[in-house]
């Protein structure tokens, strides 16, 4: 298992003993999913934390007539540490959007690690505060912003992101392919 991204991540925003984190890292496993295989599905209980150390996942909501409604996107590079736990279902679908390996715990061992070592607990507190925000700001530019200028936007701070999951980056932004094309149509002329 490879936990040298995470290490620097946790280091990146907490401070982290290095016998402490080799505690941790023992009681953690590593998985590989399959581009397109579901992490979990909506309506199961999520029984893991994972951080992604190579690949992509998104997380979306399915409407009652079937159509996916992103919310958003997680990447080795952001080195998000991503915790899903809690004791009931959830309408949340992740599927990885290419071959991804995690680093996970288990629920029973995450609670045994929160309990132990209080930079897990920092950490997490930033992590929801982080999601938070980042949802928050992303519902409000689609809310507030055209969409031409919310592509702009994810064009200038995550270029990356769209070569990776162009086929995603439609929903992603509320808008049909359809807009999205004659956006990229437009942008191109002009």
């Amino acid at each position: 298992m490879n936990s040298d991204l995470l290490l620097q991540t946790l280091r990146s925003r907490v401070s982290v003993p290095d016998g402490e984190f080799q505690e941790y890292i023992a009681m953690a496993s590593s998985r590989h999913y399959k581009k397109n295989e579901h992490l979990f599905r909506g309506g199961d209980i999520p029984r893991f934390s994972y951080f992604i150390t190579q690949g992509c996942i998104r997380s979306y909501h399915v409407g009652k007539d079937g159509t996916e409604r992103m919310t958003l996107f997680a990447e080795e590079a952001i080195g998000r540490v991503t915790l899903r736990i809690c004791g009931q279902a959830r309408q949340l679908n992740l599927q990885a959007v290419e071959d991804t390996d995690v680093i996970v715990l288990t629920r029973d061992k995450w609670e045994l690690a929160y309990e132990r070592f209080t930079w897990l607990r920092a950490i997490h507190a930033m992590g929801q505060q982080r999601r938070g925000a980042k949802l928050a700001e992303h519902v409000g530019h689609l809310l507030t912003d055209t969409p031409e200028t919310n592509y702009l936007r994810l064009l200038k701070e995550q270029p990356k992101l769209l070569q990776r999951v162009p086929h995603y980056i439609a929903s992603y932004l509320g808008i049909s392919p359809e807009t999205l094309s004659r956006i990229r149509k437009k942008l191109s002329a002009s």
